[in-house]
């Protein structure tokens, strides 16, 4: 009897302390903090002039190669060889969609092997943004999936590209929208 008294005590102490905590009313402070948390449970940033963008913290950054029209990294998970993205950013003022379309269009006919299915464009919501997105397929022996994700902004032009393995289109896809919701041209 003497034991139940104290752990009905204690969870009594337990509920007004939890009570007394003060509330305090969510403002555009809390907001702004909401807005810039990475969309993965453990994210890295990338930070460059013209971009950033967050990408899963268990991938790593393969090649970063900086010229003076263009910034491409290649990234992929630590332990897998599956599914890789890539990053082109071209800085420059005033790029039309359709200009950058054309020209990501032309950068995926000369840089993939095989294609196996006519490049198909469609405008996709991810997050607040409607993103033109190129799909199609390609490889030889292994079909590979692959997607371009095409931003423009008043500084320049971004490709995302994901190729992942067929067999684990379910799993990259989701993946590479996620990242694509955290890609900010300035």
């Amino acid at each position: 009897m003497v034991k139940f008294k104290y752990v009905f005590l204690i969870l009594i102490l337990l509920f007004a302390a939890a009570c007394s905590q003060q509330v305090t009313p969510r403002g555009k402070e809390a907001e702004k903090e909401e807005l810039e948390k990475p969309l993965f449970q453990e994210a890295q940033s990338y930070i460059s002039e013209g971009f950033n963008f967050y990408y899963p913290g268990d991938w790593v950054i393969l090649e970063e190669e900086k010229g003076q029209e263009t910034v491409t990294l290649r990234l992929q998970e630590e332990d897998s060889s599956a599914g890789q993205k890539v990053i082109s950013y071209y800085p420059g003022e005033g790029i039309t969609r359709e200009e950058a379309l054309a020209k990501a269009e032309k950068l995926l006919r000369s840089s993939l092997f095989r294609i196996k299915e006519d490049l198909q464009i469609k405008e996709e919501k991810i997050g607040e943004k409607e993103i033109p997105l190129i799909h199609t397929r390609s490889g030889e022996k292994e079909t590979k999936v692959v997607q371009t994700a095409v931003f423009t902004g008043e500084k320049g032009l971004l490709l995302a590209t994901l190729i992942a393995r067929e067999e684990k289109e379910d799993y990259f896809l989701p993946l590479f929208h996620n990242f694509l919701e955290g890609v900010n041209l300035e």
